[in-house]
């Protein structure tokens, strides 16, 4: 029997289930063999590079609006409420944009993907005129840099895992280990079930553990798991634009355990859409190594020059997901702006109607903009973040010292 029998918008859901897998992220990453030549051709030759998507051109776009078409239509016959409706229908427009960005970059129609990208994920919150202020003032003045006492190897940061979901009762979430550099949650949407990744050779600082735990489960597997149990399958999903909010609830969060306050987190994914916009491949790959040299000329140990080029090659390739010719300036994949954006909206949020604002958004994986219509739904109030990531930290490993 599938999870969201017995849910109220269970044939509403169900018609969305209906549809075939439509890996969209995986599909706007170039071919691994593309990838691969065209940074030997970057770093050795200063080509910029040309991607190619074989994966993305063998999709049957015209099949899967078919059934697109299929499932709204059934869907929109089927009763719910107004509000729930609404977020069904805003969720198959979201499905369309993404339908329209995989076909430009089938066309190889960079502008395309750009107009499409902007459509899924909005313009930034923010200007490059303040991200240049910002990064002066990064680059101003020395920074001490302590030698950690308390490594937190990839077993404690399992117990830790393990610890944090056992504390909010989440049992549809598990965890494993893979070869990957960061934690990251990966939903079966099918199933109900996520799974926590964690890196098997990265170990990190307590103070890292506690944002790290705070962002990605105090936060983002919060809101699915509040989701999850709600009377509505679509709240543990996500609505039509709630990735803004769901990052910044998680910086806004985690920034709660940060002493020092000088710049916020997401600054080089930020700085380099705001890059992008203007730039072509290699002028922001330029660019984004001199920022990055002024800041780490402040430091008492500043990391390489290869290290600082390789950070610079993989922030362009997050911005240029989809892209065929990065030789254009303007084009991109403008998603990772959400990071900051999604900050200054929560802020902004909180500093107009107070803390209590956001406890309405931890009913699901929603956006800001639909704040207001789920409190219409009448629902038991959420769980919200308790900020006990701190605490479980440091008891994992006075544990440990035993």
């Amino acid at each position: 029997m599938s999870w969201w029998k017995g849910k109220r918008d269970a044939s509403l859901y169900g018609a969305l289930m209906h549809l075939p897998n439509f890996f969209f992220f995986h599909m706007v990453r170039p071919d691994k063999n593309s990838v691969v030549s065209s940074k030997e051709a970057f770093f050795n030759h200063g080509r910029a590079p040309q991607f190619t998507y074989k994966q993305t051109a063998a999709f049957d776009t015209k099949r899967f609006r078919m059934y697109l078409d299929e499932a709204e239509i059934a869907m929109m016959e089927r009763p719910a409420e107004t509000v729930i409706k609404t977020m069904y229908r805003e969720k198959f427009e979201g499905l369309r944009t993404r339908l329209k960005l995989i076909e430009g970059i089938q066309a190889g129609a960079d502008h395309e993907v750009t107009v499409q990208a902007i459509k899924l994920y909005g313009e930034p919150e923010y200007g490059c005129k303040e991200l240049e202020e910002e990064l002066n003032e990064l680059a101003s003045h020395k920074k001490k840099l302590y030698k950690h006492k308390n490594i937190v190897t990839h077993d404690l940061l399992q117990k830790m895992v393990s610890r944090l979901l056992d504390e909010y009762d989440m049992k549809r979430f598990g965890t494993k280990s893979f070869n990957g550099t960061s934690v990251t949650i990966r939903h079966n949407i099918r199933k109900g079930l996520s799974k926590i990744y964690l890196p098997k050779k990265r170990d990190i600082s307590k103070a890292r553990a506690a944002r790290l735990l705070t962002h990605e489960i105090e936060v983002h597997a919060l809101r699915r798991a509040n989701g999850l149990a709600s009377p509505y399958a679509i709240l543990s999903h996500s609505t039509n634009g709630y990735l803004e909010t769901e990052e910044g609830l998680a910086l806004y969060f985690q920034n709660k355990l940060r002493s020092n306050h000088s710049h916020g987190p997401g600054f080089w994914d930020a700085y380099t859409i705001c890059l992008m916009r203007e730039f072509s491949f290699v002028d922001v790959f330029e660019k984004l190594v001199k920022g990055k040299k002024r800041v780490e000329a402040t430091k008492i140990n500043p990391a390489t020059e290869e290290v600082i080029k390789e950070s610079a090659w993989q922030l362009c390739m997050r911005a240029y997901r989809g892209i065929t010719d990065t030789n254009q300036p303007g084009v991109g994949y403008v998603r990772d702006h959400v990071y900051r954006s999604g900050l200054k909206v929560i802020s902004d949020l909180v500093r107009d109607e107070g803390e209590g604002a956001l406890t309405s958004l931890f009913l699901g994986r929603i956006g800001v903009k639909h704040r207001k219509d789920v409190l219409d739904l009448n629902l038991p109030n959420p769980i919200v973040p308790r900020m006990i990531s701190k605490e479980i930290v440091r008891e994992v490993l006075r544990e440990a010292k035993k």
